[in-house]
C-alpha cells in the first residue's frame, strides 16, 4: 500500500511542475499547409514538393503539435467525410478510432518529424502505421485539408508536448483519434 499514501499530494505536485514548465515554454511558430488530391499520389512531384517545404519549415529535433481540417466545409460536408472514413475502415488497417462525432477537426497529433509523419497520414507507410491514410478514403478533391502546426523548440520537454497536446485535443474535439500518447 506504500505507493498509494499520499498519492493525491504526490499528483498535486507533478501537476504544479508540469504547469510551471508549460508557463516557461516559448510561444511557437506556427505554420499551415494546403493538402489537396494532387498530393494522394505517392511519388507525385506534387507530394515531394509538400513533404520538402515541411521538412525546411520545421527545423530538425523540434516537436510539433498539429492538427488537420477540411477548408472552408460546412456541417454536411463533414458527415461526408465522417461517412467515406466510416466505409472504409477495417480493424486492421492502423487507423485511428472514429469518435462517432462531427467537428470542424479531423486529428489531432504530435510528431518530432513532421514531414514523415505527413507522409504517414496522407498514406505512405506500413499498414500497421497508426495514421489517417487518407489517400485511401478522404474525399480530397471536393474538401482539401489544411494542416495546422505549432512548432516547439528543441529541448521541449515531453511532458509539456503531451499537455498541450491533449489540451488541443479537447479544445478541437477531432472527429477520429484519442486523446493521449499511444
Amino acid at each position: 500500500m506504500t505507493g498509494f499514501g499520499r498519492l493525491h499530494e504526490f499528483a498535486i505536485c507533478e501537476l504544479e511542475n508540469l504547469t510551471e514548465a508549460i508557463r516557461c515554454v516559448p510561444e511557437p511558430s506556427l505554420l499551415e499547409f494546403n493538402i489537396d488530391e494532387t498530393h494522394m499520389v505517392n511519388g507525385s512531384d506534387s507530394l515531394k514538393a509538400l513533404l520538402d517545404t515541411v521538412d525546411a519549415a520545421v527545423p530538425k529535433g523540434s516537436t510539433t503539435v498539429y492538427y488537420f481540417k477540411p477548408i472552408n466545409a460546412n456541417t454536411e460536408a463533414m458527415e461526408i467525410i465522417a461517412d467515406h472514413f466510416a466505409k472504409n475502415r477495417n480493424k486492421k488497417d492502423g487507423r485511428p478510432r472514429n469518435n462517432d462525432r462531427i467537428s470542424t477537426t479531423i486529428y489531432v497529433g504530435s510528431s518530432r518529424k513532421m514531414s514523415v509523419r505527413l507522409r504517414e497520414h496522407i498514406g505512405f507507410c506500413s499498414k500497421s502505421t497508426y495514421s489517417l491514410k487518407l489517400s485511401e478514403w478522404y474525399p480530397a478533391e471536393p474538401y482539401p485539408l489544411q494542416l495546422m502546426c505549432a512548432v516547439y523548440p528543441v529541448g521541449t520537454a515531453q511532458k509539456v508536448i503531451g499537455a498541450l497536446e491533449d489540451a488541443l485535443w479537447d479544445r478541437m474535439n477531432p472527429m477520429f483519434g484519442r486523446k493521449g500518447s499511444r
